[in-house]
């Protein structure tokens, strides 16, 4: 019954990658923010059908979960044409045409497609995935890493890091990977999880983001 249950997850399309496939994917592959086109921009600095490299690594877990290989090649093939620079780094978003018009990367997103490389490999060997991840790791290590913390941005225009990490960008599997692959050193690894540990729940709620200036964490005034 399991190995029954894992095959059809496999080879079976459902509803919802098929939706996607259909409404939510722009002529160069990449995959849109929205179904409609708009110059209107939401809470997140996002409009119409911009790709994100949150969707795309969302959709290699996907692939990964689902033990779509094809599926998982495809997200890749994305990765490399549209998203990856030859040194590592990776724009948050793209416009529908493909154009690079952000000069910022984002942690939880590049930490979750290493993630989704890193366990790619592990299923389909000799697909150069865990090398991919490697040189995403390494950026991050050199340029999103501030006091022995990562965080949350680097600006490669400005050539700035960002001195906030948001708690829930910290994906303590990704970290882990680097860390075994000598791509993290065991001090920013350890702060990392620190961070994570020494967070108090005020009012019910653990705090949104630490800021290293300071060392304090900060909690939303308001939570809906």
């Amino acid at each position: 019954m399991i190995v029954s249950i894992i095959l059809f997850s496999k080879n079976h399309r459902f509803s919802t990658e098929s939706f996607i496939e259909k409404w939510f994917v722009n002529q160069n592959d990449t995959l849109a923010t929205y179904v409609l086109e708009g110059e209107q921009e939401d809470d997140d600095l996002v409009k119409g059908r911009e790709a994100l490299s949150e969707s795309l690594g969302l959709w290699m877990m996907y692939a990964v979960e689902k033990q779509d290989a094809a599926l998982f090649g495809k997200a890749y093939s994305i990765l490399q044409k549209s998203f990856l620079d030859k040194d590592g780094f990776i724009p948050w978003k793209l416009t529908e045409a493909g154009t690079i018009e952000v000069v910022t990367n984002a942690l939880v997103d590049d930490l979750r497609i290493i993630e989704a490389l890193y366990q790619a490999e592990a299923l389909w060997e000799g697909k150069n995935y865990a090398h991919t991840a490697n040189l995403i790791a390494s950026y991050l290590f050199e340029h999103n890493r501030k006091e022995h913390l990562l965080t949350d941005f680097y600006d490669h225009h400005y050539q700035v890091t960002s001195d906030v990490i948001t708690l829930s960008y910290i994906n303590p599997d990704a970290l882990k990977d680097m860390y075994e692959r000598k791509l993290l050193n065991s001090e920013t690894y350890d702060n990392m999880l620190v961070v994570l540990t020494d967070a108090d729940v005020k009012n019910g709620f653990y705090p949104k983001s630490y800021h290293i200036g300071n060392q304090q964490y900060f909690y939303d005034r308001q939570v809906i």
